[in-house]
């Protein structure tokens, strides 16, 4: 029983997963092709400010504030450094 438990004890330590992390960035562009803002219950202004924004392969939705939302018009692009991180397992 003490040998099962030490391989088993060593299958466990030797097991522990470990990784290779790579570190890259490249540009890119998203584009705004629509904006939404809703008003408060009871006309109380503006509340809830969207962008519909396209990142080169997926467009969605997206919650911003009111001066993001004043910032930007429709088809502004904007300029963007995408980071990555690819984790690997040895």
């Amino acid at each position: 029983m003490k040998i099962l438990l030490t391989i088993l004890f060593i299958t466990i330590l030797t097991s522990c997963g470990s990784y290779d992390e790579n570190y890259s960035c490249s540009k890119g562009t998203i584009t705004v092709l629509n904006k939404d803002k809703s008003s408060c219950a009871r006309g109380g202004g503006w509340c809830y400010f969207k962008m519909y924004l396209y990142n080169g392969t997926k467009a969605d939705w997206y919650s911003t504030n009111e001066a993001t939302y004043n910032a930007y018009n429709i088809n502004d692009t904007l300029p963007t450094i995408v980071l990555t991180i690819v984790k690997k397992e040895k």
